[in-house]
């Protein structure tokens, strides 16, 4: 009698441990994003006598500064992650700069509502197109990560 409760305690023990190595692979294999954040100024610089962008660190910006925001993504996981949706509100005392909210495999909307709705561009309301003033945030929904793989998107602001 007494072997055959040492073998339920060895069952169930058995049980315990597969069932938390289990899931703790389960998680394991999951897609993991991580997102690391850029931000650059504009400025104009003359180069072999032409005018060229070029971005620089932001120390100290000023009104009518050009501000570029990168969003770096990375898929840290063992899978492809699908449908990734990444919202960013437009920063306060900027004003978003029209279609340039950019990034590859993905569909990119517009807030104008402090993220309650989106929209494709042109944003509209009571019939009319959105000034750029009225946009609050964006939303990229990135259609596949690959495992271990990173990319970017972006968008301008002016400082207001």
């Amino acid at each position: 009698m007494k072997n055959h409760n040492t073998f339920k305690l060895y069952i169930i023990f058995f049980l315990i441990l597969f069932t938390q190595i289990s899931i703790s692979i389960a998680q394991d294999s999951k897609p993991k994003i991580q997102l690391f954040m850029d931000m650059k100024k504009e400025i104009e610089v003359i180069e072999k006598g032409k005018k060229v962008i070029k971005l620089v660190p932001v120390e100290k910006s000023k009104k009518g500064d050009v501000l570029v925001y990168k969003i770096i993504y990375r898929n840290d996981g063992q899978n492809i992650a699908t449908d990734v949706k990444i919202v960013d509100p437009i920063p306060k005392g900027t004003v978003y700069i029209l279609e340039s909210a950019g990034g590859k495999n993905c569909e990119i909307t517009y807030s104008i509502d402090n993220g309650i709705t989106f929209q494709q561009y042109p944003v509209k309301y009571k019939e009319k197109i959105a000034e750029p003033e009225k946009y609050t945030h964006i939303k990229w929904v990135i259609n596949s990560i690959l495992p271990n793989k990173s990319d970017f998107i972006d968008f301008k602001v002016k400082v207001k």
